[in-house]
């Protein structure tokens, strides 16, 4: 069993290469056609900036890097919903939009070094008022709604390389859009490292220890998520074009004792065409007591985001990217043994925004 597993899971690999190549080839354009898949997942994460792809040691490695789903050592599930304001679509009213994410995480599958993950994006809009036009051609709202709707599921998997070292992952994605009375679907795939340096800088500067200098651990990741074009249905059968986005992070972990982390990240990313986007974030968590044979943890978290705004044209809706400019993050969160309660408050141009996720390890 663990045998063909392998060779099922080398297979899932050499099918996402095989599809990133061909998603290369028609990421041609500038415009990001699955802007809602830019959210950020997990108040952890949002909480230190998105600076998370060299980090990604938890369930949401599906979405920052599937490579980390290779550093889990139990099974994890993370859920989290959030309000956003209006910021997918250009109107005068303050429309409602909602995001919701899922993820599920089983490593070392059946004894291997495989772990595998799946996860659900869901992003809505709704009761968004039709715009017509009165007697003199100018434009009207009328007493017509209609809503937006995109959905992401994700199959991910991940495995330690070289032991210590070197972990790889790939994602499979499938996406949809219901935008009023017409759809578009495409897919995606993303592929994801994680390295630990330490080993290799202690090499080379020759030190007696695993760890280098002052930290246990400095992280290296990189992601390269490669989506479609989005074929809709309507009557002219249109197509929005496929984006390749990079990233790339390092994570510092400086030694301050048992019980106490201490993670720093930075990180960023670009899409072809668009400008670069850097994020940096820190996190510390400190063990207070143990309270009858329980872990009680508490953790902080601070990041900064440089992004921008753009918007697209589809027919006659005008979307926005839900990119924020000169964004700052604060959080925090709460651990009880295998159970994780994180919060993150985004300050934004457009809009403030709270997250809240709630994390087992099971």
């Amino acid at each position: 069993m663990a045998k063909n597993l392998r060779i099922l899971s080398i297979t899932f690999l050499v099918t996402i290469l095989i599809f990133s190549v061909y998603l290369n080839a028609w990421s041609t354009k500038e415009v990001d056609t699955y802007d809602f898949l830019n959210i950020g997942n997990g108040a952890r994460a949002i909480g230190m900036g998105g600076a998370f792809v060299a980090v990604a040691d938890d369930a949401t490695a599906t979405y920052w890097n599937p490579a980390g789903l290779g550093l889990l050592s139990k099974r994890e599930m993370i859920a989290s919903r959030i309000e956003l304001a209006s910021n997918s679509f250009v109107s005068k009213d303050n429309i409602g939009s909602t995001h919701n994410y899922l993820s599920i995480a089983y490593p070392r599958l059946l004894g291997t070094r495989w772990g595998i993950g799946c996860s659900l994006i869901y992003f809505g809009v709704g009761q968004i008022q039709r715009i017509g036009t009165d007697d003199y051609g100018e434009p009207e709202p009328t007493n017509e709604f209609f809503q937006n709707s995109e959905f992401a599921l994700i199959a991910s998997c991940g495995r330690e390389a070289i032991k210590d070292w070197i972990w790889i992952g790939g994602s499979l994605k499938g996406m949809y859009h219901g935008l009023d009375d017409i759809s578009g679907k495409g897919f995606g795939v993303d592929v994801g490292v994680l390295a630990n340096l330490s080993p290799i800088l202690s090499a080379i500067f020759k030190s007696k220890s695993r760890n280098f200098w002052i930290f246990n651990r400095i992280g290296f990741g990189t992601a390269f998520r490669l989506n479609s074009s989005k074929r809709w249905n309507d009557v002219s059968g249109s197509t929005d074009p496929g984006l390749l986005r990079e990233y790339y992070g390092i994570s510092f972990e400086p030694a301050i004792g048992e019980n106490a982390r201490w993670i720093i990240s930075i990180a960023a990313d670009q899409a072809r065409q668009q400008r670069l986007k850097i994020s940096a974030g820190t996190e510390f968590r400190y063990k207070l007591q143990t309270i009858g044979g329980s872990d009680l943890f508490l953790g902080g978290r601070f990041g900064l985001r440089n992004q921008y705004i753009e918007t697209r044209q589809h027919g006659e809706y005008e979307l926005a990217q839900l990119n924020y400019a000169r964004q700052t993050t604060l959080g925090g969160g709460i651990q009880l043994d295998g159970i994780f309660l994180d919060y993150a408050f985004v300050w934004a141009r457009l809009a403030n925004r709270h997250r809240i996720s709630l994390r087992v390890r099971f």
